[in-house]
């Protein structure tokens, strides 16, 4: 699939590296587990998965028979994509140890094998992607359960707000809109001069998206069990900055998010969204570096007043990976409430 509209800047349709072009091609770390099928949306391909109790779909269509099992989707930060997912995705859709639950995973624009055509990343439009695959698969009206980490929280509260009853719950990992803060130039990025911060994204981007997956963990010791995972986060990484195959742009695609996604300033939308008596839970890691539990939890506490809201203690940024167990802990308990509770109305 072609895009329709292409971007004129190199940097921002780049499919090759943006890291050492001298590497020998590798099989991607995500080989096992990522977003093995694709579909055409509005603004371009978009890569997903979807997993049920019973067996894994590789597409379903409006004239599809919908499961009688829930349905939970996942959506992931800013520079990961559906990979970060897979241990929690097959839990969540297992009978013996999750609430058996469909799952359904896929890539943002521009991340992992999703194609980026050059349009602004806005929320408007990452809601609109995720509501626009949920109706392409043939759940249009199905009430889904939200998961959504860093931005991916961002994108789970504006989907609850744009499309209230349809949203049946919100687990919050650690969301964006809040507080925000990277190792990226962001003042360069932000820059009116396009060329300035073109110019900021490709000479810096690389190495400070590097260096900020060690900064989303709070224990960097070697010995700890999440070390592999950080490895693999780093891999993951590393390798879409090297190949990006299928993809237009992961450098432009994560510009585009830092000049026009709302990283910060989303405290009334989280407001509003909270007057809704769906069910709520937040996890936050007590010492993430990148988005605030200070003033996350103290919007949280405010927003979501009947919510479940979880200190994840000693764990930074990335609690999937750093607090697994204690993540997978809450989310399969949490849905089997949601989905014994039913709708709220």
């Amino acid at each position: 699939g072609e895009d329709r509209t292409k971007p004129t800047s190199k940097f921002l349709c780049c499919s090759k590296s943006q890291g050492n072009g001298n590497q020998p091609k590798l099989p991607a770390p995500d080989e096992d587990f990522h977003a093995n099928s694709k579909i055409k949306l509005s603004h371009g391909l978009t890569a997903y998965r979807l997993l049920s109790p019973n067996k894994e779909h590789t597409h379903l269509n409006k004239s599809s028979t919908i499961s009688p099992e829930p349905l939970i989707v996942c959506l992931h930060g800013f520079s990961n994509s559906s990979y970060m997912w897979e241990n929690i995705a097959n839990l969540l859709s297992k009978y013996d140890q999750g609430p058996c639950a469909q799952v359904l995973v896929f890539d943002f624009y521009g991340r992992g094998r999703s194609e980026w055509t050059g349009n602004d990343l806005t929320l408007d439009v990452l809601v609109t992607q995720t509501r626009e695959l949920l109706d392409a698969l043939g759940f249009d009206g199905v009430p889904v359960s939200l998961v959504g980490y860093d931005i991916g929280g961002a994108v789970a509260v504006g989907f609850a707000a744009k499309h209230p009853s349809q949203c049946l719950s919100l687990s919050l990992l650690a969301p964006a809109g809040v507080s925000y803060s990277s190792l990226l130039p962001e003042t360069l990025l932000r820059s009116p001069v396009k060329a300035v911060a073109r110019t900021a994204m490709a000479r810096w981007g690389p190495s400070r998206l590097l260096q900020q997956v060690e900064r989303d963990f709070f224990d960097l010791e070697a010995a700890t069990t999440h070390r592999h995972l950080l490895d693999r986060q780093r891999a993951a990484l590393q390798w879409q900055l090297d190949h990006s195959p299928g993809t237009k742009g992961f450098l432009g695609a994560l510009l585009s998010t830092v000049r026009h996604f709302p990283l910060e300033g989303l405290q009334e939308l989280f407001v509003a969204v909270g007057r809704h008596p769906r069910l709520v839970l937040v996890l936050w890691g007590d010492q993430d570096a990148v988005c605030s539990p200070r003033d996350g939890m103290k919007l949280m506490e405010r927003a979501f007043r009947k919510g479940f809201l979880v200190d994840v203690l000693d764990c930074g940024h990335n609690l999937v990976f750093e607090k697994f167990e204690d993540v997978v802990r809450e989310l399969t308990s949490f849905h089997r409430l949601v989905f014994s509770h039913g709708p709220a109305l």
